[in-house]
């Protein structure tokens, strides 16, 4: 695994022309969870390139092997931890150590291979374990998300069943999320949402498919297992995303929920008719969400088989 000259200037032009994106562009809010992992794979392949380049030139200047894994180890740290700390002066962006790991496994992995070749011994083969074993654990987060977007499509209009775990990853918002077999309308498990005193306090969903004009209903299914609870929910499309989320720029609504299960349906000409001024774009919504308002105490609710139909 070496870089003919032929080829070293082109790979360090390559690093040039990529290093800008760790402080500028990169996915939005509401990008799709596939584009942000592979997005977040930036950081891992980046730094692998890196280190292919430093660990060429120590190597060319006869550096021990051990030499070599030291300098390209505290060189991943040290570039790693200055990008994120550049970061935290950015708007929009923030300090992950998450990616800092990504930038250093990265490197590794390049160097576990590029040592193993040395000798044929036990311990390259460790070498080539441990190199893998470090590129599937960065391939890991990828693939799970590739499995639940293939899940989420193939069960449309089903939105959320929580019958898989990985589906509480599509939902977002300040009240804790937890899958719960005490109760449930349809299979095993519903989510158990314990809800807080804020001043909103709710989940969203926003990880589904988008185009919701070949159906009639938003059908859900909330269990309360106390008093009764006034719950509001929301849905909106690509143009309340860009609009700075003003409140008369989606659907709003209400249901009053009586003790145990409470099925709310929701026509989709509700939907469609609920912006001011305009209609919404059924064939681009972007999210639903529920959540209460100025609750004195916290409350728990259950939500089940979130559907179309």
């Amino acid at each position: 695994m070496n870089i003919s000259k032929k080829h070293y200037k082109w790979v360090f032009f390559l690093l040039c022309i990529i290093f800008p994106l760790f402080f500028y562009g990169g996915p939005a809010y509401d990008s799709s969870r596939l584009l942000k992992e592979l997005w977040n794979l930036g950081h891992f392949f980046y730094f692998g390139l890196f280190t292919l380049l430093f660990d060429n030139y120590l190597r060319a200047r006869r550096y021990s092997r051990f030499a070599r894994v030291c300098l390209n180890i505290c060189v991943l740290l040290f570039l790693g931890i200055a990008i994120e700390l550049v970061q935290l002066s950015i708007a929009g962006r923030m300090f992950s150590w998450l990616d800092v790991i990504r930038d250093v496994s990265g490197g590794s992995v390049v160097l576990c291979w590029r040592m193993s070749f040395a000798a044929v011994s036990w311990k390259t083969r460790f070498l080539i374990v441990l190199g893998t074993g470090l590129m599937l654990l960065n391939l890991l987060p990828i693939t799970i998300v590739a499995f639940d977007v293939y899940s989420v499509y193939k069960s449309f209009p089903l939105l959320s069943g929580f019958e898989s775990r990985f589906e509480l990853d599509r939902w977002l918002g300040d009240a804790r999320l937890s899958r719960d077999d005490f109760v449930a309308i349809q299979g095993k498990y519903s989510v158990k949402i314990e809800l807080t005193t804020k001043q909103y306090s709710g989940v969203s969903l926003h990880y589904f498919p988008g185009d919701w004009s070949g159906w009639n209903r938003l059908v859900f299914n909330v269990y309360n297992s106390g008093v009764p609870l006034e719950l509001h929910f929301r849905v909106h499309d690509n143009r309340h995303t860009g609009d700075n989320q003003q409140y008369d720029n989606r659907f709003n609504g209400s249901i009053l929920l009586d003790n145990g299960w409470n099925e709310a349906s929701v026509p989709l000409v509700d939907i469609l008719n609920g912006p001011r001024g305009r209609q919404m774009d059924l064939t681009k919504i972007r999210g639903f969400g529920i959540f209460v308002i100025r609750q004195s105490e916290s409350r728990t609710i259950y939500l089940d088989n979130v559907y179309l139909k």
